[in-house]
């Protein structure tokens, strides 16, 4: 074996055959071997984290009645499959899983399920809990609290420790106008929830879309941001730091717009928690932007910070799409919209300043109407992949999801790897940036500080000797000659790369890895 191993990273070290660059086209592309499935049928929202342990990102979709809810699991080099039926639960019949979000809500240390369902029964949220390797079990109803009503939809719902006792309690959107549609479940830090709404939590009726939890006004505490569906917002209520709420939208934040949102982030880089939300309108307009003072009083200033032409977008959470440092923002338009440029992303300038990239992000498979989306690191390069569920009434059959991996940073093997054919590896990155390239036959998970996720075993891998310079193309080509020897059939073979900014070497970082087997 320690022969084989020889023998294996000296053909790697010695068999490069040349770069050649390619035209670049898109940050956000579909690879080829990127294990995907096309569902049958389109998610309604979408919830990731690593629920086995295994050190990467999985996937929950919740879908529509019928159709019972799926999870991915990531093979940990950003491909998804399908976990066995046995690791989730069958949904029961007529339920709609409108929102999903993952948490450890009985205090044992991995991830658990809840869903926000649209339903015609007594409760409206169901729980599975997680037996720490990605196997789920539905809690029932003995968790939960009492129905306070026969029907309870659910549009959103947020997980955060709102009374700082260390479990995660359970804050609830609903799609009712007939009752509080604001409410608030505390956890007994066993998974056991019991409904404090009335005591805790300023009364509010009308339909409410979507919410986030966050300290919005510098206190330590969980303050809660959110919109009505179509309506005037956004609403901020405020924790009294003993997790009880009430409404400072009018003192803090000022007139209310009809908006799509929100998305809250530091979006000025001064380390506080700014809005962000799209615009209903049928002429041009900008996103509204609210800066935050540091205590919590907002100003509106999406015109002089967002381009106008924005409108009817709605605001995906902000996250750093250009590992610059910043929280850039990427808009998709909802399939209640019409058809036309469906995803936008606008980048900062790390002061608050957005400016339109979309030409060099997307494709036009882009221009499909969207019912659910993600934006997460699947590969562990430090970047986020885009995923997004078509509307489930216009996408075509086995085509409703669809996954675009972030080109950023990124290397790929378009073929698989053979004996006595050239093995080419594609990379993708900025121009000017030098490019290094290890191969191995182990992979192993390391954290490598600011450089991101090390992927590979040093001990049985080699660095292909020489560098490569990216040009204007921010792209190459390398291709390895791969010897006809029985004995490397089978063999797994793992790369990954290394991307220098001489200019910014802060800005380095490693790539995904690269893993196939010799045929």
């Amino acid at each position: 074996m320690r022969f084989l191993r020889r023998l294996v990273l000296v053909f790697v070290t010695f068999c490069a055959l040349g770069t050649i660059a390619f035209a670049q086209t898109y940050y956000f592309r579909r690879l080829p071997k990127m294990n995907y499935p096309h569902d049958d049928v389109a998610g309604i929202d979408i919830a990731t984290g690593d629920v086995d342990g295994d050190g990467d990102i999985d996937m929950l979709i919740g879908k529509s009645s019928g159709w019972n809810d799926t999870l991915m699991l990531n093979d940990g080099f950003g491909g998804l499959r399908p976990a066995p039926l046995a690791q989730m639960p069958m949904k029961p019949r007529g339920y709609v899983s409108y929102s999903v979000a993952l948490g450890d809500l009985d205090g044992d240390g991995d991830l658990d399920a809840v869903f926000g369902t649209l339903a015609s029964s007594s409760h409206g949220v169901r729980i599975s809990l997680n037996n720490g390797k990605g196997f789920f079990r539905d809690a029932g109803r003995a968790c939960l609290p009492p129905p306070r009503q026969s029907y309870v939809p659910v549009n959103d719902l947020c997980l955060s420790d709102v009374d700082r006792d260390g479990d995660l309690d359970l804050v609830l959107f609903l799609f009712v106008s007939n009752a509080s549609t604001l409410r608030l479940w505390l956890n007994d830090g066993k998974g056991n929830f019991k409904d404090v709404t009335s005591k805790q939590v300023q009364s509010l009726s009308g339909a409410l879309e979507r919410g986030f939890l966050k300290d919005m006004d510098g206190d330590g505490y969980p303050d809660i941001v959110f919109v009505p569906p179509f309506g005037a917002g956004p609403w901020l209520y405020l924790n009294n730091g003993k997790g009880s709420f009430s409404d400072a939208s009018r003192v803090r934040i000022g007139n209310r717009d009809p908006i799509l949102g929100p998305s809250i982030g530091d979006v000025d880089g001064d380390g506080d928690i700014d809005i962000v939300c799209g615009v209903q309108s049928v002429s041009p307009a900008s996103m509204k932007v609210w800066i935050n003072d540091g205590k919590g009083h907002f100003k509106e200033e999406g015109a002089s910070r967002t381009p106008k032409g924005s409108e009817n977008f709605f605001p995906l959470p902000l996250i750093d799409l250009d590992s610059d440092g910043d929280l850039d923002l990427f808009l998709i338009r909802v399939h209640l919209y019409p058809k036309g440029t469906s995803s936008r992303v606008y980048l900062n300038d790390g002061k608050g300043k957005f400016s339109d990239a979309s030409r060099r992000w997307f494709t036009s498979y882009t221009s499909e109407r969207l019912q659910c989306s993600a934006l997460v690191d699947l590969d562990s390069d430090g970047d986020p992949e885009f995923l997004f569920g078509r509307h489930i009434w216009r996408a075509p059959p086995t085509r409703h999801h669809w996954l675009f991996i972030n080109t950023h940073h990124q290397i790929c093997a378009p073929k698989e790897a053979r004996r006595g054919v050239a093995y080419p590896i594609e990379i993708h990155g900025q121009e000017k940036e030098v490019v290094a390239l290890a191969m191995g036959l182990v992979a192993k998970r390391q954290y490598a500080g600011s450089l991101g996720t090390l992927g590979l075993d040093l001990s049985a891998s080699v660095v292909l000797p020489g560098t490569i310079l990216l040009r204007s193309s921010g792209t190459a080509i390398v291709s390895l000659a791969i010897p006809r020897m029985p004995s490397l059939l089978g063999q797994n073979l793992y790369t990954q790369a290394l991307f220098f900014d001489f200019l910014n070497p802060k800005a380095s970082s490693l790539s995904n890895v690269i893993h196939d087997v010799v045929k």
